[in-house]
């Protein structure tokens, strides 16, 4: 997941959560450089395939979103990789 903001506050604070279906705990994902990313996704995944994630502006004044995405890699028992998603590159 990704979050872009506007140039006159680029550093806004955006909080990322996850949801773990196995424990029904909630986790606050931290962006490392803007990318948010997680150590062991199948503890986020339902039996069914859902990830659900938000994302909540924790900041005083309002500022605008300027891109919002998510991308899910799967990468498959012979090493393969496959991307779900909009890639961060690309989309302006």
């Amino acid at each position: 997941m990704f979050v872009e903001m506007a140039p006159d506050n680029p550093d806004a604070d955006v909080q990322v959560l996850i949801w773990s279906p196995l424990d029904g705990s909630i986790r606050v994902l931290y962006p490392e450089d803007g990318v948010y990313s997680l150590d062991h996704p199948d503890f986020y995944v339902s039996p069914e395939g859902r990830v659900i994630v938000g994302a909540d502006y924790l900041g005083g004044e309002a500022s605008i979103v300027l891109r919002l995405g998510v991308s899910l890699e799967i990468r498959m028992p012979d090493g393969q990789v496959h991307t779900i998603g909009l890639p961060r590159e690309g989309y302006r």
